[in-house]
């Protein structure tokens, strides 16, 4: 252990190494990992106890698997239609910003804690479906309740309220808090693929238009990853590269909100300085302003298109399918039916006005109608 660590963290490390199961472990190596101090004689402390949690969330995850436990109720959703989780410590304005987004009418009383169960609540945009799920407060000193962690892992996208009624810091901690768990954000996102080496050195294949070579291999190399092949996107930035390298882990798309009504330029420079590259960061009053930018924001932070078919003679569908920015007619053939794509003839496409003559790896744009033509 490193030496000067507060009185604290070495009980807990004790608690580590008596832990009797691997979620105990988890928990307290998570703990543990809190209470570390941050600077730069305990970065590579750190950084090992970061790799024992990945090692041990993907082992817990593997028997979660294995277990076919089905996610709550509340978080399961139907087809073309995303699943929202609005976050942020009590008294943040999720109450308010769900019940102004939907039909629903949660509880609203201005005093803590007053959401104790998960409120859901749907819209419509465009065609497309959205189910909000208010999750009960984030404590930033409590670990990430079972809940919570269901509502992270199922989601599609997430939304974390920020109210300058409460200090700053530990709000944002909840990002950092998520991490430990394995759930990195990063907006939209740009997944990458680690696969080690015993030797022939770091190799970046891709690229970014966030990060450089170099610098892919630089922090790649603090992780003590010297050889090896790592494939990258043009949206991948570092909550990306940190996921590559912990198994187990998720990228999910966020959005922050800074329920603000009078902002705090103070508040918006430490936020855009550690976030603003990695996701977007509006900042609205959740009580007065309007909130119509918010379905389109959630679309392009997931890079989601809307794919409308169209059966031969009739008329287009009007729920639309939902398929990722790069998507082609062989993705839209595949969702319609399995067997499309070796009956596959060619495609009609509708944009803009005109009608297109295509192929199945003809790239898909969102607000396309495809008419599919089987042999």
């Amino acid at each position: 252990m490193v030496t000067n660590l507060p009185p604290q963290a070495e009980a807990q490390y004790k608690k580590v190494l008596e832990s009797r199961s691997p979620e105990e472990k988890l928990r307290n190596l998570q703990l543990y990992l809190s209470m570390i101090p941050k600077h730069k004689g305990t970065e590579k402390l750190r950084m090992r106890v970061k790799r024992q949690i990945a090692a041990l969330q993907t082992e817990i995850e593997r028997k979660r698997k294995k277990s076919k436990r089905k996610p709550p109720p509340f978080l399961r959703k139907g087809e073309s239609e995303l699943l929202i989780s609005l976050f942020g410590v009590t008294l943040s304005g999720k109450s308010t910003l769900l019940a102004r987004l939907t039909n629903t009418k949660p509880k609203i009383t201005g005093l803590p804690y007053t959401t104790l169960s998960p409120q859901v609540g749907t819209s419509k945009y465009a065609g497309v479906y959205f189910k909000f799920i208010e999750v009960p407060a984030y404590i930033p000193q409590n670990p990430l309740t079972s809940l919570q962690l269901d509502a992270l892992n199922s989601s599609d996208l997430i939304i974390f309220l920020v109210d300058s009624n409460n200090e700053l810091l530990p709000q944002l901690s909840f990002i950092e808090k998520c991490e430990e768990y394995g759930i990195f954000f990063s907006t939209p996102p740009g997944p990458a693929k680690l696969e080690e080496y015993k030797s022939g050195g770091l190799q970046v294949i891709g690229s970014s238009k966030y990060l450089s070579p170099d610098v892919i291999c630089s922090f790649l190399e603090e992780y003590g990853i010297r050889n090896g092949v790592i494939y990258v996107q043009e949206n991948t930035k570092f909550p990306d590269l940190e996921a590559a390298i912990r198994p187990g882990s998720k990228v999910k798309p966020l959005i922050l909100l800074l329920n603000l009504k009078n902002l705090d330029k103070n508040y918006q420079d430490i936020i855009n300085s550690k976030f603003r590259n990695f996701f977007p960061v509006y900042s609205i009053s959740v009580k007065e302003d309007p909130l119509s930018f918010l379905p389109k924001a959630i679309l392009n932070a997931g890079e989601w298109i809307r794919i409308f078919t169209k059966p031969i003679g009739g008329s287009p569908s009007k729920k639309p399918i939902l398929l990722k920015k790069g998507s082609t007619v062989r993705d839209v053939a595949a969702r319609i039916h399995r067997d499309f794509l070796s009956m596959f003839k060619y495609a009609k496409l509708w944009r803009e006005g005109k009608i297109f003559r295509v192929g199945l790896d003809f790239k898909v744009k969102d607000g396309d109608i495809v008419e599919i033509r089987l042999k």
